[in-house]
C-alpha cells in the first residue's frame, strides 16, 4: 500500500468544512466592502488546528520604494513575494508564493504588504468561497446577432437586443469619466459631485452600487502609487 503525504488529505479535510466568507467590513472613505485578514484569520484558524496544520513563512523577494502622493506626503511602496508553505504532523508540506503590496507614511508598508500576501494565500489555496455573486446587471455583454439559415435560403431575423437599464448605463458613463481622472484630490471631489446619481443607482441595484465603488477604490489606490 502507498503511504500518500499527510498533508494532502488534511487541506482537503479542511475545504470540505470551510464556510463563506462575506465582505462586511467597509471602506468609509470610498465606501466599498472588503474582507479583512481577520475575517480570514477567525474562520480558518479553528480547522488548522482541528486538522492539524499549520503555516510557515518565507520572504522571496522583496521591492521597496518612496513615493510622494499629490499632498506632498512621502509614503514607503513595499512588495514582497512570498512562500508560504502548510505543514501536517508526518512532517509532509504544500507550498504556494503570493505577493503582497502595501504603502504606509511610516514603517508599517512591510507589516501591510505581508497581511495581504497572508490573506490571499489562505483564500487561494483553500478556494475560501467569498459569496460574491455579481449581479447581472453589473456587467452587460453585447452578442453580434446569429444568422441561422431556415428551410434553406430564408434566415430568421435576429432576436432584438436586451436594453441596458438604466442605472447600468449610468454606473457605466460614471466609470468611464472616473478612469480618466489622474489626481486623487479630483477623483474624491468627482465621486462627492455623483452623489445624487450613484443615490439613484444603490436604490435599483446594491450590487451595482457596490462594484461602483469598489473601482472607486482601485481608481484612488492607483493614483495613490503612481502619484
Amino acid at each position: 500500500m502507498t503511504n500518500h503525504p499527510k498533508i494532502y488529505g488534511q487541506m482537503a479535510k479542511i475545504m470540505a468544512e470551510i464556510t463563506a466568507i462575506a465582505k462586511d467590513k467597509k471602506n468609509e472613505q470610498q465606501g466599498f466592502k472588503y474582507r479583512g485578514i481577520d475575517d480570514v484569520y477567525n474562520t480558518i484558524n479553528p480547522l488548522l488546528a482541528k486538522h492539524g496544520v499549520f503555516m510557515t513563512s518565507r520572504v522571496i523577494d522583496k521591492v521597496r520604494d518612496e513615493r510622494t502622493n499629490a499632498k506632498g506626503t512621502v509614503l514607503a511602496f513595499t512588495c514582497l513575494r512570498i512562500e508560504y508553505t502548510f505543514w501536517a504532523d508526518d512532517g509532509s508540506s504544500v507550498s504556494t508564493e503570493v505577493e503582497g503590496e502595501g504603502m504606509d507614511s511610516g514603517d508599517k508598508s512591510s507589516n501591510k504588504a505581508m497581511a495581504v500576501g497572508h490573506k490571499y494565500a489562505l483564500l487561494q489555496a483553500f478556494c475560501i468561497p467569498t459569496q460574491d455573486l455579481d449581479d447581472p446587471d453589473a456587467e452587460v455583454h453585447e452578442a453580434a446577432p446569429a444568422h441561422r439559415t431556415v428551410q434553406g435560403s430564408a434566415k430568421k431575423a435576429a432576436p432584438a437586443q436586451k436594453e441596458e437599464p438604466p442605472h447600468v448605463k449610468d454606473a457605466k458613463d460614471i466609470l468611464a469619466k472616473a478612469e480618466k481622472i489622474t489626481d486623487p484630490e479630483e477623483l474624491d471631489a468627482f465621486v462627492k459631485g455623483c452623489g445624487e446619481r450613484l443615490q439613484k443607482i444603490k436604490e435599483a441595484s446594491n450590487a451595482t452600487y457596490d462594484h461602483i465603488m469598489k473601482k472607486f477604490g482601485e481608481f484612488d489606490a492607483n493614483l495613490r502609487i503612481a502619484a
